[in-house]
């Protein structure tokens, strides 16, 4: 199977690989790039934006923001995005930059993000391949909103800044996508996103991520974006360490295996861990988080592609 990520032919298969009860995949390695990557559903986003999935936690962020930003409260509304260190990253990147810069979302979701940046007074579009995340998006937040098939999106290039969250580890051809969005923008202009860690899975000896396919199918070594993009932009990459208790959860995750306990698009069916299974957990959280080095953060390749002139 040639490498979904690089396109190269020398992959090794690594195993079948069961996150939930009624889904399984094989999972690759390839020798080129060194990502780990799963065969990609065009499907599957659309399907957990759509059916009661775990990504009904994006739609209580929708909530939160659009109560706060309905008050103006933009202070709060980044305090909770910024619970991910990723989008404290886009947003320290790009609000630092002129108000009349250009801004395009890849894989927008419900739109949050956006609508952040909205209500600081700039001019973004958001794109998302799911027809349901983009409807509650032009819902919540206004006409800012598109599918990729929108003529809105070549229309508005070129652009100062594109950037993305979570989403480079969800395509079936990475490299491609980098590439065409590299173009959309100016001279200098920037594509700021997030990678999946592939070295998180070496560091601890475990198949996957705690985000599992068909959501999460490719995973990055840190040194491929200046490998792979190098002669299009100036690239800096930072590779982000987890905090000592995120640290510590991620080890108990790894200790207790990836044993299926729900369905992936039904999770009214999740039967919730034994009140002893949770203390144990608990122990084994602050006890890795006490005795073992922090490890690499999961998510938290940060990458900026500043392209050439």
């Amino acid at each position: 199977m040639n490498c979904q990520v690089c396109g190269a032919s020398s992959t090794n298969f690594v195993s079948n690989f069961r996150p939930y009860l009624d889904y399984d995949t094989d999972v690759f390695d390839c020798v080129a790039c060194r990502a780990r990557f799963a065969p990609h559903d065009v499907n599957a986003h659309e399907k957990l934006h759509s059916q009661s999935s775990k990504y009904l936690y994006q739609a209580d962020i929708e909530k939160q923001i659009v109560s706060l930003l309905s008050n103006g409260d933009v202070v709060n509304a980044k305090s909770l995005l910024g619970k991910k260190p990723v989008n404290s990253f886009i947003i320290d990147r790009v609000i630092a930059l002129p108000r009349a810069h250009k801004l395009l979302e890849i894989g927008c979701s419900r739109g949050y993000l956006a609508a952040w940046f909205l209500a600081n007074g700039r001019n973004v579009l958001g794109v998302d391949i799911s027809p349901t995340a983009v409807a509650a998006a032009l819902k919540s937040f206004g006409d800012h909103f598109c599918l990729p098939d929108d003529p809105r999106i070549r229309r508005g290039a070129p652009y100062d800044v594109i950037y993305h969250v979570g989403t480079i580890g969800c395509v079936v051809s990475p490299v491609e996508m980098t590439k065409e969005l590299i173009g959309l923008l100016k001279p200098g202009g920037m594509l700021v996103f997030n990678a999946p860690n592939r070295m998180s899975c070496d560091f601890l000896g475990g198949t996957w991520l705690s985000t599992p396919p068909p959501d999460l199918v490719n995973l990055f070594h840190p040194e491929f974006w200046q490998k792979e993009f190098s002669s299009l932009a100036e690239v800096e990459v930072n590779v982000l360490t987890a905090g000592r208790l995120t640290s510590g959860y991620i080890r108990m995750l790894a200790y207790f295996g990836a044993s299926p306990v729900t369905r992936l698009f039904d999770v009214n069916n999740y039967k919730p861990p034994s009140f002893w299974t949770k203390i144990k957990r608990y122990f084994l959280t602050f006890y890795f988080a006490l005795i073992d080095p922090p490890v690499p953060h999961e998510y938290g390749i940060h990458v900026v592609l500043r392209k050439k002139s």
